[in-house]
């Protein structure tokens, strides 16, 4: 029996992140990987091209802001070890992705353990043990699941055996010649499918229960991206492909090729059957939980993709059974970006500072600071540089705990942790966020930068907390390069943070100083 503190599954981005903390604070680890490292990459994407941008040039020095579009690369303190070493792609290709991860595991001399596929984790009084496929043996205090998505999801009707998975599809070209293909799902590989045929099959038909939701209108990235949506083109222009709202009722084979029964959501009671040569399933995922023994099984949210878990990223119903990765994306759905690297990165940061202060007694890393000091200059410019904010909207936030004498001031804290464990619950805090308007407009292209449009779009939010209660609230106005130091933010914030909560002084330092030297406050 190999004993350890932590045992991490997975040696995927999230694993090889979550590794690298355990590395940097002395815990005794290791990561098992059922094959190699950075493993789903090596099959998924099917056709091989990122949908997470990898922008090299954004015209910024320092490293931290860049981050911001960088959504590959995982976090290291001491020398930024970032994809573009591999590919300067804007979306790269998975390729890079393998050899970016490996090379990431070899330069921190992470613990990992390949081919070691975990078959069973049990919990007993002292821990989980868990065993491998070779029967190899382990007991560790926690367990952090980090393997992603491990089961393809494959909804069943009559006839659904007839499906061709995502996983199995062929992705040659040649062999869609001429042919009308169906394609089940409108995620990104669904359309990422549609397009790739696009210039071989005769028709393409889209097909799922749910209307079709763009990122660029919706704000996440987990929606179609625009880079796989060339079909919608042609679609509207008449170019014989659809996208269409519909139950498959059943598919039946037939001499010519398959007969799909559609019952529209739409209008309901409507139906058709429509003739395809291939019906190709693009639905997507779950998380496996077959290897949990009911003893360690968690429970799950949103019809079994996701673990339920507590605002420590803790199994609500395994206490010590940590998750990592994909799978926190429960807690925040397409609110945020936890399912995708440059989100989660930043959550399993959190994480490692939950399970030092929760598990080992260390204080969450903060900063003492006087009630006089300069609050507004000090938080606008952590907002201009935060990349956990960022791509983190109301989901991570920093926090000054106004409780004593002095202010303490903690950042990059998952809110609801913030709330329930961090500060005191019957002390005052000032809570910072960024994120995005609750309203919609119809045509998110139309919107302009006008005062009464402030919220509509990424723009700081400070919430002042007493004893449970929101005591103060203020809507920082957006700007089109996320600069929110603009004189007016300035003001407005400096005042609200005076009368609100009363911080830093009735007159404004920065202000005066912006008066005599003619530059912008901050």
């Amino acid at each position: 029996m190999i004993e350890k503190e932590y045992v991490v599954l997975g040696a995927g981005p999230a694993g090889l992140q979550m590794g690298y903390h355990l590395s940097r604070q002395g815990r005794d680890y290791t990561i098992l990987e059922r094959g190699e490292v950075g493993q789903f990459f090596r099959v998924y994407p099917r056709h091989r091209k990122l949908i997470s941008i990898n922008k090299v040039h954004t015209g910024t020095a320092p490293y931290d802001v860049s981050m911001r579009w960088d959504w590959n690369s995982l976090l290291s303190d001491d020398e930024p070890f970032l994809l573009q070493r591999f590919t300067h792609e804007y979306f790269p290709g998975a390729d890079s992705l393998v050899d970016y991860l490996a090379a990431y595991a070899r330069r921190f001399q992470l613990s990992v353990e390949c081919h070691a596929e975990v078959v069973s984790v049990q919990k007993g009084p002292t821990g989980f043990e868990l065993t491998t496929r070779d029967g190899r043996q382990y007991r560790a205090q926690s367990v952090v699941v980090a393997s992603g998505f491990a089961r393809e999801y494959h909804p069943m009707f009559e006839g659904s055996e007839h499906v061709i998975p995502y996983s199995r599809m062929s992705t040659d070209r040649e062999q869609y010649r001429n042919l009308r293909v169906m394609v089940l799902g409108k995620g990104n590989s669904a359309f990422e499918t549609a397009d790739h045929l696009v210039g071989h099959a005769a028709a393409i038909h889209v097909v799922s229960p749910e209307p079709l939701r763009l990122a660029w209108k919706t704000h996440y990235v987990g929606h179609l991206r625009a880079v796989n949506n060339n079909l919608l083109d042609t679609y509207q222009l008449k170019g014989q492909n659809s996208v269409q709202n519909a139950i498959i009722e059943r598919i039946e084979k037939t001499p010519a090729g398959y007969d799909v029964t559609l019952a529209y959501t739409k209008t309901m009671g409507e139906k058709r059957v429509v003739q395809v040569d291939r019906v190709l399933g693009c639905t997507g995922f779950r998380m496996d939980s077959s290897i949990f023994a009911e003893s360690a099984r968690p429970a799950t949210v949103r019809d079994g993709k996701y673990p339920e878990l507590t605002c420590s990223f803790e199994s609500i119903n395994v206490k010590g059974l940590y998750f990592a990765g994909t799978l926190m994306h429960g807690t925040d759905f397409a609110r945020a970006n936890s399912g995708f690297i440059h989100g989660f990165r930043h959550n399993i940061c959190a994480l490692s500072n939950i399970l030092q202060r929760d598990r080992h007694g260390v204080a969450w890393p903060s900063r003492t600071l006087a009630k006089s000091s300069d609050f507004t200059r000090l938080i606008l410019q952590d907002l201009l540089r935060s990349v956990p904010l960022f791509h983190q909207p109301g989901v991570l936030i920093n926090v000054l705990d106004l409780s004593g004498e002095e202010a303490v001031y903690y950042q990059d804290v998952p809110r609801d942790y913030a709330l329930s464990s961090l500060v005191p619950k019957q002390g005052s805090y000032l809570a910072v966020s960024l994120e995005f308007g609750k309203h919609e407009i119809p045509d998110p292209f139309d919107a302009n930068d006008a005062p009464d449009e402030a919220t509509i779009f990424l723009h700081p939010v400070l919430r002042y907390i007493r004893q449970g209660e929101v005591a103060g609230e203020i809507h920082l106005r957006q700007d089109l390069e996320n600069q929110w130091d603009v004189p007016v933010n300035v003001r407005n914030l400096q005042a609200f943070l005076w009368e609100t909560c009363r911080l830093g002084s009735p007159e404004s330092e920065l202000e005066r100083r912006a008066e005599t030297s003619g530059a912008p406050p901050c």
